[in-house]
């Protein structure tokens, strides 16, 4: 009695839907978690890949190249403040805050202990 051998199924290939040069090649969630060398491989080669959940963008892969202009310095707090645009109506305006601000009251006394 004979028995029939299952052929063997090679790798599935990843459905790789083509996009204008800047969005990258398209890929399946699942695909791209199976094949993801291959996702990064082409990140670093041909450009962004773009990775879809449910047919929308989930995520995209790029590479370090790509990454770093997107990485804007960081700027401490005091920066970001000395440089909005509400510090310089402060400066333009010192005495806004006066009608609102009782500089008479500094608190009230309290007892602690006996």
């Amino acid at each position: 009695m004979k028995t029939k051998r299952k052929a063997k199924r090679s790798a599935p290939r990843a459905r790789v839907a083509r996009k204008p040069a800047a969005r990258g090649a398209v890929w399946a969630l699942q695909d791209a978690k199976n094949n993801f060398s291959e996702v990064v491989r082409r990140a670093e080669a041909e450009g962004p890949q773009v990775i879809t959940r449910h047919g929308r963008d989930a995520a995209v892969v790029i590479s370090p190249e790509q990454f770093q202009p997107r990485a804007a310095p960081a700027k401490s707090l005091l920066e970001a403040l000395r440089d909005s645009p509400l510090a310089e109506f402060l400066e333009e305006n010192p005495d806004i805050f006066d009608d609102i601000r009782d500089r008479s009251d500094t608190g009230r006394d309290i007892k602690l202990g006996d």
